[in-house]
């Protein structure tokens, strides 16, 4: 007879797997985005950024540290890392308003030189195509 207290199947137990704390450094640097919350570890920066079809922003249950590597060097956290970083910026230190602020200062210029010839020309009453 068969022992009845044998598992009927020939898998190896389920290992539970925990969060570790030690989990939440890379090499001295801490992970800032990695959250852990009631057995579910997810991704704080992704989660914000409503980044859809990611495990990490609706959380995993999957504690093994392997998935946080996989997470941390994927294109959709490094997008979502570049958009909270552009959003923690004051307005006037982003990329677009330093380039528009510059080109306003060179056709500030450009109308500056335009408005001093026209004003000339109008003064001394020559014709316009002296200064062409």
């Amino acid at each position: 007879m068969a022992n009845a207290s044998a598992p009927s199947s020939s898998h190896p137990p389920k290992i539970m797997r925990n969060f570790s704390e030690t989990w939440q450094y890379n090499e001295g640097v801490p992970r800032t985005w990695l959250e852990f919350k009631e057995g579910v570890m997810f991704c704080s920066v992704c989660r914000h950024t409503q980044h859809r079809g990611n495990s990490f922003v609706v959380g995993t249950t999957t504690m093994k540290l392997e998935n946080i590597l996989f997470h941390e060097s994927s294109q959709c956290h490094r997008d979502c890392t570049s958009v909270a970083r552009a959003q923690s910026l004051p307005l006037q230190a982003t990329p677009s308003v330093k380039t528009l602020t510059k080109l306003s200062d060179a056709t500030a210029k450009k109308m500056t030189i335009l408005f001093r010839t026209a004003h000339a020309i109008a003064k001394t009453a020559r014709p316009y195509s002296d200064f062409e």
